[in-house]
C-alpha cells in the first residue's frame, strides 16, 4: 500500500484532530484542559504521587501543584500524606469527579462510535491491535511497571 504521509506524521494528526474533537464535545465546560487532562490520569491511577502524575501528563510538578489545588476548590480530588513518606503527596478522586467523569465516557463513547461507524467488526479490531502494539512499542518495557509503582511507592 502506497502512502504519502508518513504513518508518524498520520498518528499525530489523527490524535490532534481527535483532542479537539474531545475538548469541543467531552469536556466539561468548567475544566480547563490541564485539569481534565490531570483528572482522567487520576481516574486510571487513583493513589498516585503528585510528581509520578506531573511526569505521565507531561506537566512541570509546579503547574500540576496548581491545577490540583484549583480541582480541590471544586471539590473534585484530594491530597493525602503518603503512610511512610512525608515529602509525597498522594491524590485521590472525590465523588462529585466519579459523575463527571461518567459523562465525560458517555460522550466519549458516543464520539467513538461515530468515529468508527463506517469500520466494520473486523476492521476496528485490528485497528485497536495495531495502535495497541504501535503504544506497547513505544512505551517500551519498564513504562508500564513504572505507572504501578508510582501507584505504590
Amino acid at each position: 500500500m502506497e502512502t504519502s504521509q508518513s504513518i508518524g506524521m498520520l498518528l499525530h494528526d489523527v490524535a490532534r484532530l481527535l483532542q479537539e474533537q474531545a475538548a469541543r464535545s467531552a469536556r466539561p465546560r468548567a475544566l480547563t484542559d490541564g485539569q481534565w487532562q490531570a483528572l482522567r490520569a487520576i481516574a486510571k491511577h487513583e493513589g498516585i504521587h503528585q510528581s509520578a502524575l506531573a511526569e505521565m501528563v507531561r506537566m512541570e510538578p509546579v503547574s500540576l501543584g496548581r491545577i490540583i489545588e484549583r480541582m480541590e476548590d471544586k471539590d473534585l480530588v484530594e491530597r493525602r500524606d503518603h503512610e511512610t513518606d512525608r515529602r509525597k503527596r498522594l491524590v485521590y478522586l472525590k465523588p462529585k469527579s466519579q459523575s463527571l467523569l461518567d459523562r465525560i465516557d458517555d460522550r466519549g463513547r458516543v464520539i467513538g462510535e461515530d468515529l468508527l461507524s463506517r469500520f466494520s467488526a473486523s476492521d476496528r479490531q485490528l485497528l485497536h491491535r495495531a495502535l495497541s502494539l504501535i503504544k506497547t512499542n513505544l512505551l517500551g518495557p519498564d513504562e508500564e511497571g513504572r505507572a504501578h509503582e508510582a501507584r505504590h511507592d
